[in-house]
């Protein structure tokens, strides 16, 4: 870094293209740093400082100064006597960090004054904004801004924009106005007020108030005993950075958090954990319950919520409600109480239990569901206690599912899958892939909903009953049916091909090939998604378009 010093006089000073420190001293001086990230101190005198290209600190010192911070994120420190920043292209920055009083900034108003002061700092092209170590009031634009009130009992507001304000210590206001903004307290007795838009609220040390507002709004206590409001939208409570697990009941408005005095919450739907093992519970509303790490015991109680145990080894209990339950990636408990329940299964020594009534004493049903990533069977009594309806195999594995008793749905995923239905009459759908399908007793159907393709998915059907069974054709993926139901008889063919325009389904007898044609004999629209038996004697009543 090029050294450049002026004398006391009125100095004219360039920098290079490299980074340089320029001092003024004394007199009236112009000092322009050119490129590079430079440090330039005007001293004593009415100066003007320009910082060029580069990121720029611009000191203006004793006088009435102007200073251009120009390209680059620069920052310019005044001392609100009538100076005059500007701080050009990029992200820049007005310090009053050592001023020696309380400062009042309007970016809008474009002013910056000291408490006492009779003139004021004008400010243009400021984003940021760093205050003093007293009692500061910092007012954002409609733009980006950054406030910080550092010491102090400081009152910040946003305004528009996706604001982040930081308190610092002391006991602060902050209010982030429209916008998606980020609102820290810092160490002291802080007041958070979201107001509009989606945004995060952190208390820091303290006992602090934090008020989302309107917006889907994430607030975190830190520290003490806080009072943690959401207002309207779906908001959440987070506790991800304690050091300890958290006893949190939204039913109750109470989180415990091991620092001292009970959280209070209220408007809040939706509780993050810790690392550590955590007691979750949630109220009457739809609640989204993350566990993070940790053995965790998440309740949804009423409504229909989603419980995500996160790593550890947790109990997930859904009570009532439709709930959606995933444990995570080691093995968990899960129990769904009553209502129609989703399990997610990614861990081999994952356990389901459809028997658990809920706490209203409603015994456990519903049409419930198992999202599975490994290949499992919905009649194996070591991984599934009571009754499961429906199995939807997950990823892009080769994995098989296979049902129970019940009349279950069974779902592929893209990779190649063996499904069995079991007895019972079951939906068999194979998804992408090669899959195998095999109905089992009961009267099944078999159900192609996913992109045709004659060499990546064509499914075998091992047992079709023209008697018992059906196919469901997705009119998405079968466009050239525009009326659903049962299939059209002019629509259905046997033999090796189309025999005229109208014939849309077609099964060969001799190898049992099921094909597609979109456009009949015209040629060159025929498609193979399906193997039956060979020699079947199927009809149109046997295929329906949904």
């Amino acid at each position: 870094m090029a050294y450049i010093p002026g004398t006391d006089n009125d100095d004219t000073l360039y920098g290079t293209n490299d980074p340089d420190q320029i001092l003024g001293f004394g007199g009236n001086d112009l000092l322009v740093g050119l490129n590079g990230n430079d440090v330039i101190q005007g001293g004593n005198g009415d100066d003007r400082l320009e910082g060029g290209e580069g990121d720029d600190d611009l000191w203006g010192d004793a006088g009435v100064d102007t200073l251009v911070g120009g390209a680059g994120q620069d920052r310019l420190i005044g001392d609100a006597d009538g100076d005059k920043l500007s701080g050009g292209d990029g992200f820049d920055t007005a310090d009053y960090v050592r001023s020696g009083a309380a400062i009042t900034v309007d970016l809008v108003a474009g002013t910056a004054m000291a408490a006492g002061g009779t003139t004021h700092d004008r400010l243009a092209g400021i984003e940021a904004v760093e205050g003093s170590f007293y009692n500061d009031e910092l007012s954002g634009n409609d733009g980006y801004n950054l406030l910080r009130g550092n010491g102090g009992n400081d009152v910040i507001h946003g305004l528009g924009g996706a604001d982040v304000l930081d308190g610092g210590f002391g006991d602060d206001q902050l209010w982030g106005g429209d916008g998606e903004d980020t609102l820290t307290g810092g160490a002291g007795n802080d007041s958070l007020f979201g107001e509009a838009g989606n945004d995060t609220l952190k208390g820091g040390d303290g006992n602090d108030e934090l008020y989302g507002g309107a917006g889907n709004d994430s607030l975190e206590g830190g520290l003490g005993g806080d009072r943690l409001d959401g207002g309207a939208g779906i908001d959440t409570a987070t506790y991800g950075n304690s050091n300890i697990g958290v006893s949190v009941s939204l039913w109750a408005g109470r989180a415990d958090d091991g620092d001292g005095p009970d959280d209070a919450l209220l408007n809040i739907e939706n509780v993050d954990g810790s690392a550590s093992g955590d007691s979750l519970s949630g109220d009457q509303k739809a609640n989204v319950l993350k566990g993070l790490g940790g053995n965790d015991w998440l309740v949804g109680d009423l409504g229909n919520d989603t419980l995500d145990g996160g790593s550890g080894r947790d109990k997930l209990y859904g009570d009532s409600g439709n709930d959606l339950l995933d444990g995570g990636a080691e093995g968990d408990k899960l129990y769904g109480g009553s209502g129609n329940d989703t399990y997610v299964i990614d861990s081999i020594d994952d356990r389901v239990d459809e028997s658990v009534a809920d706490s209203q004493g409603v015994a456990s049903g519903g049409i419930d569901t198992v999202r599975s990533g490994y290949s499992v069977s919905l009649s194996n009594a070591t991984i599934f206690k009571g009754d499961i309806e429906n199995l939807t195999l997950t990823g892009t594995g080769n994995l098989n599912g296979s049902g129970n008793g019940l009349a279950n749905i069974l779902t592929g995923n893209t990779g190649i899958n063996t499904l069995a239905g079991g007895a019972g009459d079951d939906t068999l759908a194979g998804g992408f892939g090669n899959d195998t399908l095999i109905g089992g007793d009961g009267s099944d159907t078999f159900l192609f909903n996913a992109a045709l393709n004659a060499v990546s998915n064509v499914d075998t059907i091992t047992d079709f009953s023209v008697l018992d069974d059906a196919i469901n054709l997705e009119n998405a993926i079968f466009t050239a049916f525009t009326t659903l139901g049962a299939l059209a008889a002019d629509a259905f063919h046997i033999g090796s091909a189309a025999q005229d325009a109208d014939d849309r389904i077609i099964y060969d007898p001799t190898t049992g090939a099921l094909t597609y044609d979109s456009n009949g004999n015209a040629g060159g629209g025929a498609v193979q998604f399906a193997t039956l038996s060979a020699g079947l004697a199927p009809t149109n009543a046997d295929f329906f378009v949904v």
